[in-house]
């Protein structure tokens, strides 16, 4: 019984051996894996070797390639600018004025308060004593109404009637220059009587009465000024412009 029991002890370690690969008749088990949560898988473009397989097609989700914005599409490029700085800037409009020459105190006080109620700044001064005063019409609309006026008082009977030909009073028709005002204002209601308007001017403009200077803030106020100043057949002319600093 002792070499039935040698035979089968060494049978049994033939077949561990052989179980275990000690005589090349089967592969060894491969090793179990230590760590498997830290297994990552890697690119299959990252392998190296050439891949037969197909691929999984690519999402449809696609990011779009940023467009790098050119300076002309800027929307703080100044081309594109809604309002430029020299736009955008206030214009300063200068005022209207007007020059007024009138005698005698309480018509310049009554001229200054209808300049006044026309929306206009009035500054007073006096003017200084004048050597002459000129009775004329105011400018005609036309060198022939003009024409027209001298002719027809020449044949009513006013002999020194002249038609001014430059300066402010252009076109209007001279009736007399006298050197005291009561001889002026004599043939200023002869004129007046035949349906015209005349003026008084003193000579020189504003002197022997009162020079109002008067300022708007636009055209519309100064035409009413104009028109509320028309009763008073005051002398007037536009302001001197003034030279202002260069911006």
């Amino acid at each position: 019984m002792r070499w039935v029991l040698g035979l089968l002890l060494v049978a049994n370690l033939a077949m561990f051996g052989w179980w275990q690969g000690w005589f090349g008749g089967r592969n060894p088990a491969p090793p179990a894996e230590a760590n498997p949560a830290l297994l990552r898988v890697v690119p299959i473009d990252r392998l190296g070797g050439p891949f037969s397989g197909s691929l999984p097609p690519a999402s449809s989700t696609s990011v779009p390639a940023s467009t790098p914005t050119s300076p002309a599409q800027s929307p703080t490029s100044p081309a594109q600018s809604p309002t430029s700085p020299l736009q955008s800037r206030a214009v300063a409009v200068e005022p209207s004025c007007r020059e007024f020459a009138i005698a005698g105190d309480e018509r310049a006080r009554a001229l200054r308060n209808a300049l006044v109620d026309s929306g206009a700044r009035v500054e007073m001064q006096r003017g200084e004593a004048p050597s002459s005063f000129l009775v004329h019409l105011p400018p005609a609309a036309s060198l022939a109404d003009a024409q027209r006026q001298v002719a027809a008082l020449r044949q009513a009977g006013i002999d020194d009637v002249f038609l001014m030909q430059e300066g402010p009073l252009r076109l209007g028709v001279s009736v007399g220059v006298f050197s005291r005002e009561e001889g002026a204002r004599a043939v200023s209601a002869r004129v007046s009587a035949l349906g015209y308007e005349v003026r008084i001017a003193p000579r020189p403009l504003g002197a022997g009465g009162w020079r109002l200077t008067a300022r708007w803030s636009d055209a519309a106020t100064a035409a009413r000024g104009a028109s509320a100043a028309a009763p008073f057949a005051a002398e007037s002319r536009a302001c001197d412009r003034q030279d202002r600093p260069a911006q």
